[in-house]
């Protein structure tokens, strides 16, 4: 799998290439923006430093200006992939400078549908964003699952460009998944030597009728373990917890045999609401009477959630 820098910090980038841990550099006017440089004058600077595709983001929305602005853009440097957005003027643009022989990055990816749609228009990326949907409760690592999918049935030459990564765990499940390029800013590279121990929930299912309405990467004999959540654990961390024992209780209600092992020792480290202190979590589902039990140190007795 590839990485992509997502930056327009020169030095940030020249550290990591110096290692050889860039394939490639995404950009955009607002991280440029960042810098207090002129656009033209750093993507030149990145395009002569890495030699991979360098994404630069066109910033009108119709296609004929879309299209101008990207032949102008290739003119910077033979890396060059012009970045369109994910509508339909972007996908004439797409098309027309992809016939052209031109790299295009068809980004603001958020379904599968439109992942289908950039690869007919002939997009060299297609750009999920995974961080954007886990924001609104969606799992973006599933979107990157059924793209690879649809890519790998039909043929398509489009390659998947995980971007809106925000953690390691989204590194790794992209790798495991098959995506073909990831793009993250550099802290999350340099974290990935860091260990990192997944929380890991069980699930025994004695009912032969519930396996086939369980998502498939959730079983494995009889069992499934979710590992979305990691150490970095977010606001949105503690609703993945929440959220996927609800989906446990849920199955418990329609016949399902559900033994909620208590979580492996697992450190839970949260440096936004926690204020980087180390967590430990236990969650037990009852099939008795299906609920979560959510137990943080400190507590005497577990919290119900109902």
């Amino acid at each position: 799998m590839k990485f992509f820098v997502d930056t327009a910090e020169i030095d940030q980038i020249r550290e990591l290439n110096d290692l050889g841990m860039v394939d490639g550099v995404t950009t955009n006017p607002s991280l440029i923006k960042k810098s207090g440089r002129d656009i033209i004058e750093v993507t030149k600077e990145i395009c002569a430093m890495v030699s991979g595709p360098v994404s630069a983001e066109v910033t009108s929305t119709d296609a004929d200006t879309m299209i101008a602005e990207g032949r102008k853009l290739v003119e910077i440097a033979p890396n060059i992939a012009v970045k369109v957005p994910l509508t339909w003027d972007g996908l004439k643009a797409c098309k027309t400078l992809s016939s052209e022989g031109h790299m295009v990055n068809v980004t603001l990816c958020f379904s599968a549908n439109q992942a289908l749609l950039a690869a007919k228009a002939g997009a060299s990326f297609i750009s999920p964003f995974i961080g954007r949907l886990d924001d609104i409760n969606l799992d973006g690592l599933e979107l990157i699952e059924n793209i690879r999918t649809i890519y790998d049935n039909y043929g398509f030459d489009t390659e998947i460009l995980a971007a809106s990564v925000r953690t390691t765990n989204h590194v790794s499940e992209c790798a495991l998944i098959g995506a073909d390029v990831v793009t993250a800013p550099p802290a999350v590279i340099k974290s990935l030597d860091e260990t990192v121990r997944p929380a890991f929930f069980r699930l025994a299912v004695t009912s032969p009728a519930l396996k086939p309405a369980l998502p498939h990467h959730w079983l494995g004999d009889a069992r499934f373990m979710i590992k979305h959540i990691q150490n970095t654990l977010t606001n949105f961390g503690w609703r993945c917890i929440v959220f996927k024992w609800l989906q446990c209780r849920y199955f418990a209600m329609f016949g399902c045999d559900a033994i909620g092992s208590p979580m492996t020792a697992c450190q839970l480290h949260d440096c936004h609401s926690f204020h980087c202190h180390m967590m430990f979590l236990s969650c037990i589902v009852l099939t008795t009477r299906p609920a979560i039990f959510i137990a943080p140190p400190g507590l005497s007795k577990p919290l119900a959630v109902s």
